[in-house]
């Protein structure tokens, strides 16, 4: 076949053609999300519906998953927390904020697009 005139300029285009990788980045989740100081009281807590949003076992698994289920949840989820049982629950209220010993996450912002809308 014929030979190109610049071999450097088609290893360029190779390394530019492959495939990109997509991986969950986790820390760019945690940048939306502050630990709540102190930590907090889990009885005062609200719960997000996890039947009403669909929120499976999977979503609850760890920290990572549940934070990064609580982003795509929109406003309906404030953040989140690691209970005293040892799971991992959605906060859509954190009450009067009385400090405890569970550790929790509070939403500080969280815009995702979507085909061209912005959803807050």
């Amino acid at each position: 076949g014929p030979r190109p005139k610049d071999l450097s300029a088609t290893i360029k285009i190779i390394k530019k053609a492959h495939f990109p990788r997509i991986l969950y980045d986790y820390d760019r989740a945690n940048a939306y999300y502050r630990e709540v100081e102190g930590g907090v009281n889990e009885g005062e807590l609200k719960f997000v519906d996890k039947e009403l949003h669909e929120i499976t076992q999977n979503d609850t698994r760890n920290m990572g998953t549940v934070k990064n289920r609580c982003a795509f949840l929109g406003s309906v989820c404030k953040g989140v927390v690691a209970l005293s049982s040892g799971a991992f629950q959605l906060v859509s209220d954190f009450g009067d904020g009385t400090t405890g010993s569970q550790t929790a996450f509070k939403k500080v912002q969280m815009v995702i697009y979507l085909k061209g809308r912005k959803i807050r």
